[in-house]
């Protein structure tokens, strides 16, 4: 049976879109981590970033094997491309306060959360 290249195209572009959006949050948190004045907060979000470098490398071995399978491939549903376009629409209108680690690094967070699904 023939895989069809709508279904390959579609997850792997989800997939790409997840691992996208997941880097920016990482770099995003990375920047208050290194421009945070407190060690406490510092120290809080390092697991965080662990985590998230966790899922992309997840996501990316996930794309990799997607791209180089033959069989048949399940598209992602209806639900998680909503999902993801969700929090990549949140994402761009993400704007970074020097003022407010807490409320940027909380926000961040969620969004890493639904894209990670």
């Amino acid at each position: 049976m023939m895989p069809s290249p709508d279904s390959k195209e579609l997850s792997l572009a989800v997939l790409n879109e997840k691992i996208t959006g997941l880097k920016i949050v990482f770099q995003e948190l990375s920047a208050l981590f290194n421009t945070s004045p407190d060690p406490e907060f510092r120290s809080s979000l390092r697991p965080k970033l662990t985590q998230i470098n966790g899922d992309i490398f997840f996501f990316e071995s996930q794309r990799n094997a997607i791209a180089a399978i033959t069989e048949l491939v399940t598209p992602p549903s209806a639900a998680e491309v909503a999902d993801v376009e969700d929090a990549l629409k949140k994402l761009d209108g993400f704007v970074r306060s020097d003022e407010n680690f807490h409320a940027s690094a909380r926000f961040l967070q969620d969004v890493a959360a639904q894209l990670k699904g």
